[in-house]
């Protein structure tokens, strides 16, 4: 009897350590300049269970949290846009563990090997000759027109284009007729059409760095809320009709947005110096202070993007940026 009641004792003190957990904490910070790192990805991999990962990210002034981990060994992986990924392990053997401060180390910058080779400008399949555009140097604002009078064998006369003598009826792009039989207004719209391709590219990736950024700032904060952060930082104390004006969405949808905001500690309302019944929205302290640091770091890492850009291309880069904003 003695026996059987000693075994069930171990087995519940058996069960009760492995149910056992502790409370971890950390903070995340910059290894050159020691300031928080908002919104690094941290992987948490128990030693025993690989495949049981968790997943969180670093809060406010860098702050690292889990509440709630079961005694033993494991594996932590934290990184961020611009840094080195920095690999540790830890143990929780007690109801609370301090990971202490992690350093980020900013990622080496590699400079480009550039091989120049000589590029075949034509080939020939059966009666058919193809042209390499890109072996044919041209400005960067020439339109095709340009580019086929560079082209042996090719002459251009008031949009008429013949090649070898005969006249061109058609032109094809990718394979896929292009303007019909209109070959003047094919080969003088084609930049426009490669300037479309950019801009629909560049859209793309901007809504993709906003939607990374935006999580930087905030784990909870979704690209178009991020936008009205934004836009509040830039303008100062605002009412919500003077956002709705500015974005052009309906107030209802604006003040779900502005709701989220203040819900998140970004936002705050103020009173209206101009009504005293009505109230703006401004930066909160806790706003102000995460989107200056992301901002910080954003910029930190379009230095290092662009370094090897000379003076001249940033002020053109900003010039023709700044005509493409005026349009739109």
């Amino acid at each position: 009897m003695k026996n059987v009641l000693l075994t069930t004792l171990l087995a519940l003190f058996a069960a009760a350590a492995s149910a056992q957990t502790g409370a971890v904490t950390g903070r995340i910070v910059d290894a050159d300049t020691g300031e928080s790192v908002v919104g690094a990805v941290l992987t948490v991999t128990p030693a025993r269970n690989p495949e049981k990962k968790q997943y969180l990210t670093s809060a406010y002034e860098g702050s690292v949290s889990i509440p709630s981990l079961s005694y033993g060994e494991y594996g932590l992986s934290v990184s961020f846009l611009g840094y080195n990924t920095l690999d540790t392990t830890f143990r929780v053997a007690s109801p609370k563990v301090s990971l202490g401060v992690l350093k980020l180390k900013p990622g080496v910058q590699i400079e480009t090997v550039v091989k120049e080779v000589k590029a075949m400008r034509t080939s020939q399949k059966g009666d058919t000759v193809s042209y390499n555009a890109g072996a044919f140097k041209v400005t960067t604002d020439a339109d095709v027109e340009g580019l086929l009078k560079k082209m042996p064998g090719i002459t251009v006369t008031d949009g008429t284009v013949e090649a070898q003598g005969e006249e061109i009826k058609k032109i094809f792009v990718d394979g896929k007729e292009f303007f019909g039989e209109d070959v003047t207004t094919a080969i003088k719209s084609l930049p426009a059409e490669a300037v479309e391709r950019e801009l629909v590219m560049m859209f793309r990736r901007a809504r993709n760095v906003s939607t990374a950024v935006a999580a930087h700032v905030h784990p909870d904060l979704d690209p178009a809320s991020y936008s009205l952060l934004l836009m509040v930082d830039d303008a100062g104390p605002l009412r919500g009709m003077d956002v709705a004006d500015r974005t052009g969405l309906d107030k209802s949808t604006v003040s779900r947005q502005i709701a989220t905001l203040v819900d998140l500690d970004l936002l705050e309302r103020v009173p209206d110096p101009d009504d005293g019944r009505a109230r703006r929205i401004q930066l909160s302290a806790s706003g102000r202070s995460r989107l200056a640091r992301v901002r910080r770091q954003r910029r930190r890492h379009l230095h290092g993007e662009f370094a090897h850009w000379s003076t001249q291309d940033l002020k053109d880069l900003s010039r023709l940026l700044s005509k493409l904003n005026q349009m739109f």
